[in-house]
């Protein structure tokens, strides 16, 4: 076997066997992350798959060589192609965008470390959203974006120095906003009803769980999310999911948690607007940040805006709530 040969039979083994492990049904950190990166592998078994198919001669070993890498390929794209063009979406757009039933969302990661929020009141500003969404801030940003209140007076502000704080900022009235701290004692999360000027309620939920990480599996993150899915099942209005989920749209807990809440994800049949990690090029970023929304709602506008200065972009979802008797 020539030396090109077997190097790329180690790349292939490489790439196959992180293919394999990213499937094994399991909450082990190590596990998990290998959702992340699926475009990124897919990509590099494309590129080892034609590089085998022209360099490495004809005979048994290409043939498996090259069956492997496609059945991974295959694997990948299954999960990435609903982000992409090739679907249909899985939220309509709005014929038109009225005013009384529809909600301008923007959410973002500021990056607890992040001492510049210039950028994201400027931002706000321009973009003039109806609720905002903000995770990791501490008392500093509480401080700095006390301005956003000036024109969404209702809020749930939760800042924390450990980088799990949440503020919440809406134009219309919150019902019954609490701040849960459902799995974990220092991981919060909000629930609230917004009262949209039509007088329809939208049961509203910001998370943001752990991500998986070296002494973190995925177990507290799960559960936490599953437990959320099993509420939104019950509830009988209208419902948007946002925040950082520390979780790609398309791992096993975001399905599960899409399946089980019946929830809808704006992305699908559009695109990645990958929002993690803003400091790495465009094609090594992951989608992080999500809204998910009831099949009560169409979409007005999907937008991943520009640099905060944080390693997350924002993500604007607009929706128009089409349905608003179908939930009392």
């Amino acid at each position: 076997m020539s030396m090109v040969a077997r190097a790329l039979a180690t790349g292939a083994g490489l790439l196959i066997s992180a293919t394999t492990v990213s499937f094994v049904p399991s909450n082990e950190w190590w596990i998990r992350v290998l959702d992340f990166p699926r475009l990124q592998i897919a990509v590099a078994l494309a590129v080892v798959l034609a590089a085998s198919l022209v360099l490495v001669n004809r005979g048994r070993w290409r043939t498996m060589l090259v069956a492997g890498l496609a059945f991974a390929l295959v694997a990948q794209l299954a999960r990435i192609v609903p982000y992409t063009g090739l679907v249909g979406p899985e939220v309509a757009s709005a014929d038109s965008c009225g005013e009384g039933t529809r909600i301008r969302l923007f959410i973002a990661n500021v990056e607890y470390a992040n001492r510049d929020s210039r950028d994201l009141l400027a931002m706000v500003a321009a973009i003039d959203p109806d609720v905002v969404l903000l995770t990791e801030p501490g008392a500093w940003w509480r401080a700095q974006l006390a301005p956003l209140a000036r024109e969404r007076p209702y809020t749930v502000l939760q800042p924390q120095e450990d980088t799990w704080g949440m503020l919440l900022y809406s134009r219309f009235p919150l019902v019954q906003p609490q701040v849960r701290f459902l799995v974990e004692e220092d991981i919060p999360s909000i629930t609230a009803r917004i009262r949209l000027p039509s007088g329809a309620h939208v049961q509203f939920y910001g998370v943001h769980p752990r991500p998986p990480r070296p002494g973190d599996d995925t177990g507290d993150r799960d559960t936490e999310l599953t437990l959320i899915a099993r509420e939104i099942r019950g509830q009988r209005r209208p419902v948007i999911l946002a925040g950082d989920l520390n979780d790609v749209a398309w791992s096993r807990t975001s399905r599960r948690l899409q399946q089980t809440a019946a929830l809808r994800d704006p992305r699908v049949g559009r695109g990645l607007f990958a929002t993690f990690n803003a400091n790495l090029p465009a094609g090594f970023r992951w989608p992080l940040d999500h809204v998910f929304v009831s099949d009560d709602f169409a979409l007005c506008e999907l937008e991943r805006p520009g640099d905060i200065g944080s390693d997350h972009f924002p993500l604007l979802v607009d929706v128009l709530l089409q349905r608003e008797g179908s939930h009392p």
